[in-house]
């Protein structure tokens, strides 16, 4: 551990948000990169990095002792989102189809935006991408169930 046990709340709170802001941008990077590279197997190999980096910060935010401050949480909830759809987006080029559905769940439970269904139904229907009809299907009927959760929840407000 690189810091002291003995820290207060505030502090660790504020290393643990620079933990996750750190992981978003290296996923931001890595898919930035991604999306110029034309040699497809190191386009795999950065989409594989996104993957890597955007799960580490999705699974530390699940992992917390205490809830997020107000401040901390209107910092994070947005890059929660963005971070989403990256992973959406890298598992897509990367082929990873397993993942598409638990992203799309993961988003409906953390109460995500109607946005961000939206820009993952985008990369589904997408030209560039070779999504097998099935999947694409499937898919689209789980973004479905969840946008249908997401306005529920609004509703409710």
């Amino acid at each position: 551990m690189l810091y002291p046990n003995d820290l207060d709340l505030e502090t660790r709170t504020a290393v643990f948000v620079r933990k996750l802001v750190c992981w978003y941008i290296i996923a931001a990077a890595f898919t930035y990169s991604a999306r110029k590279e034309s040699h497809t197997p190191t386009q795999q190999k950065m989409y594989l990095s996104v993957i890597s980096n955007t799960s580490q910060f999705r699974t530390a935010l699940k992992s917390i002792d205490n809830p997020l401050d107000s401040n901390a949480r209107r910092e994070i909830m947005p890059k929660y989102s963005f971070i989403l759809l990256m992973s959406f987006e890298a598992a897509t080029r990367a082929r990873e189809w397993n993942s598409l559905t638990k992203i799309i769940q993961e988003a409906g439970a953390g109460q995500c935006t109607l946005r961000l269904f939206e820009s993952m139904a985008d990369l589904v229907i997408s030209p560039d991408e070779q999504m097998p009809d099935d999947i694409a299907l499937q898919t689209m009927q789980v973004a479905s169930l969840g946008l249908f959760d997401v306005r529920n929840f609004s509703m409710l407000r």
